[in-house]
């Protein structure tokens, strides 16, 4: 006489589960295959369809004029502090000095030349250029890095304009 076998609802349950399992790495190898492609990729990533695309972020109007958060406050401190920066040295060489002349970094004015040079903090990815509209004649400007760790600017780049924004380029730091 044979005895029947006693039907076990876990052994229907573990079958599932290996095919989920097996099913999960098949998917999980085809995804990875797609992103390795360029086309593919821009699909199923978030990043890459953000990536290059400038993101602003418009401030409250608060009575009528924008928040404004002094890098005084202690939130904008501690942030300043934790990320890393370097210091620019700007000497204007000709004319020898200039009241109405600015460094200029991501379009704000970063200090001037009253002294015939300008230090200017800079972080990653910042837009470093020299405000010299006011020059009556063409400006050379000699930019310095003290210490080094930059890639762009140069250490001892020498840069000249007149009537508009000398550009120096996008500070970009050794990693």
């Amino acid at each position: 006489m044979r005895r029947r076998k006693k039907y076990n609802p876990f052994e229907s349950l573990e079958t599932f589960l290996i095919r989920l399992a097996a099913s999960c790495v098949i998917a999980l190898v085809a995804v990875q295959v797609l992103v390795y492609h360029d086309a593919p990729r821009r699909y199923l990533s978030r990043v890459d369809r953000l990536e290059g695309d400038p993101v602003t972020w418009q401030t409250p109007l608060v009575a009528g004029r924008p928040l404004v958060i002094s890098e005084n406050a202690p939130v904008a401190s501690r942030i300043n502090m934790l990320r890393e920066h370097r210091l620019i040295v700007i000497r204007i060489v000709q004319p020898a000095a200039a009241d109405d002349v600015y460094p200029v970094v991501n379009g704000e004015r970063a200090g001037n030349f009253k002294n015939g040079e300008a230090a200017v903090t800079v972080y990653d990815g910042d837009y470093l250029e020299i405000d010299a509209s006011r020059l009556p004649a063409a400006g050379r400007f000699v930019v310095t890095v003290p210490g080094g760790g930059l890639i762009a600017p140069l250490d001892g780049l020498v840069v000249e304009g007149r009537g508009a924004a000398v550009p120096i380029g996008k500070v970009k730091f050794k990693h």
